[in-house]
């Protein structure tokens, strides 16, 4: 199950619409949706090189993990591994 969650992972992390990281014992991913500020310090939302590809992939987390905990912070439990799912909005 993690091969073929990492085969979706690889593509979207190529073209930088998620980062992903192995830290504290689970792998966390971040969903790269804020591009930063434009003059008037308005957000700007970065636009994903590969949106269905994003859908995607939290769609097939959502599907194959045994579990799914949080509001915010999404943490999906698979049997062996689990993944902390975030935005990099979540930052602001």
């Amino acid at each position: 199950m993690f091969e073929e969650m990492m085969v979706m992972v690889e593509a979207l992390v190529a073209v930088e619409d998620v980062y992903f990281d192995f830290y504290g014992g689970q792998y966390h991913l971040t969903v790269n949706d804020f591009e930063g500020f434009d003059q008037d310090w308005n957000e700007v939302m970065r636009e994903f090189v590969d949106e269905a590809g994003v859908d995607a992939l939290l769609a097939w987390m959502e599907e194959h993990a045994s579990s799914i905990e949080g509001d915010f912070y999404r943490q999906f439990h698979f049997d062996g591994f689990d993944v902390e799912v975030g935005f990099t909005s979540y930052d602001i």
